[in-house]
């Protein structure tokens, strides 16, 4: 899948430089005829706009909201193109591109399918503040085949169904003597096998060698994709992945939530 994400990855940053290209020698598109105001507006104009959207987009990218988004985030004329709100003051947000990864949460491991899921049609990104507390949320819908930005809002961690891990999570990453209180004992891991690479190799990480293990942890801001509203009730399981985008980087770690003991890290994946 990471691999398929650097592909898309070159292709936006192509679709880009052809598009600075065009608006050099005139062929500007008004902002005035971007996708605003109303879902009812953005379903009158699709048929009329279908063929400069498959110009923009790689043939078959609108199938997977992954792959759909990768290019929206690395493509300014895109961002204005696929909206249904009022994108006059909308200026390019390149999203996760310049940290290099990004964090979805899930409750089990059943959700992590939907990411290649083609019948997803609702989608929301989450750019969430640890410290600050909020999370920024842009909403996508699937109308008529094509991936719409349709809403923005911002909200408190607390009101979350994520809040009580995130804040939890936020304390895990900054802080060693608390990260050290909340680990199982002891930690399953399952890690590639140096000797094969088609296979892994599963074992057992005690409390205090933890450190030798722990990956490098995001502190402060992250983004989460959920998909068709698959993790926003609280539960007491939580899978938080790091996902590298163009170098392969894949680490999961699992944490479950005990009413007397609070989350705990139990699983390391590599």
């Amino acid at each position: 899948m990471l691999t398929r994400f650097a592909k898309i990855i070159i292709e936006a940053i192509v679709l880009t430089t052809i598009a600075s290209f065009l608006s050099c020698v005139g062929n500007r598109t008004d902002a005035n005829q971007a996708w605003i105001d109303s879902d009812s507006v953005a379903s009158a104009k699709m048929d009329s706009l279908e063929a400069l959207l498959d110009s923009t987009m790689p043939q078959g990218a609108d199938e997977l909201f992954n792959d759909f988004f990768f290019n929206f985030a690395g493509n300014k004329r895109l961002q204005r193109q696929r909206m249904t709100i009022d994108n006059s003051n909308w200026s390019y947000n390149p999203f996760f591109m310049e940290q290099g990864y990004y964090t979805p949460i899930f409750d089990n491991a059943d959700q992590i399918y939907l990411q290649n899921d083609t019948n997803v049609t609702k989608a929301i990104v989450e750019k969430i503040y640890l410290e600050l507390n909020s999370i920024k949320q842009y909403t996508f819908h699937k109308l008529k085949g094509y991936w719409m930005l349709t809403d923005i809002d911002t909200m408190k961690i607390d009101v979350s169904g994520n809040g009580s891990f995130l804040k939890f999570y936020y304390k895990f990453a900054n802080d060693e003597k608390f990260q050290a209180k909340s680990l199982a004992d002891p930690i399953k891991f399952v890690g590639p096998d140096p000797d094969n690479d088609f296979d892994t190799l599963e074992g057992e990480i005690m409390p205090e060698t933890w450190r030798a293990f722990c990956p490098e942890l995001p502190k402060d801001v992250i983004y989460n994709i959920i998909y068709d509203d698959a993790n926003c009730s609280p539960t007491s399981s939580k899978i938080f992945i790091i996902n590298g985008i163009a170098n392969g980087l894949e680490i999961r770690l699992y944490f479950e939530k005990d009413k007397k003991k609070g989350w705990k890290l139990v699983k390391l994946e590599q």
